[in-house]
């Protein structure tokens, strides 16, 4: 039995669910003369997305069709958070740790920052869930936050199950991260 302060009710938490960098697949590699490695990347939802989230408790009948959205993580967090920042919305954006075992016991110390919410159960891990918590604010209406739209090449949407495939290129004694390429990226803007 899974226990949370009944104030875990009444704190907003936006929810984005999708896959994680360590998700992603090599589905092909090529050695160039000058040293330089291409190689193709896969991204995929797990099935339990469409079966367990999406459908968990319709019949055959009512099941839904997937629409699937694809965006960039740094601009879309970008627009939330200067949203919440423009507002004065005290905000932490956490990476969920499916670390709670459904039949082990677990204590979480409770905080004013609500670190709870950022546990969840380890069953649940197809899940990749990130999470803005908004621990200041106790509410029990729904929280609409309009941002910024993101841009058509930002974001996608299609119909159905979606994989992304991405060609990558580096050099073996490299060593670079999404993250300081998005960066350097951003100061050129």
């Amino acid at each position: 039995m899974l226990l949370r302060r009944k104030s875990c009710k009444e704190v907003p938490v936006l929810c984005l669910y999708g896959m994680y960098k360590e998700d992603a697949e090599e589905i092909e590699r090529k050695m160039l003369k000058d040293g330089t490695v291409q190689s193709t990347l896969q991204f995929q939802l797990s099935n339990k997305m469409y079966d367990e989230f999406l459908n968990a408790d319709l019949t055959n009948d009512e099941k839904i069709e997937p629409w699937s959205m694809g965006m960039s993580l740094g601009h879309f967090q970008i627009a939330i958070e200067k949203e919440l920042d423009k507002r004065g919305i005290q905000h932490k954006a956490v990476k969920i740790n499916y670390d709670l075992s459904d039949t082990e016991e677990f204590f979480i110390e409770p905080t004013n920052n609500y670190d709870e919410l950022a546990h969840k159960s380890d069953r649940l891990n197809y899940q990749k869930e990130i999470r803005w918590i908004l621990p200041n604010m106790h509410q029990m209406d729904k929280l609409v936050l309009p941002y910024t739209p993101l841009s058509k090449e930002s974001v996608g949407i299609a119909k159905g199950k979606i994989v992304f495939k991405v060609d990558v290129a580096g050099h073996v004694k490299e060593s670079v991260s999404v993250a300081s390429c998005f960066n350097r990226w951003q100061k050129k803007l």
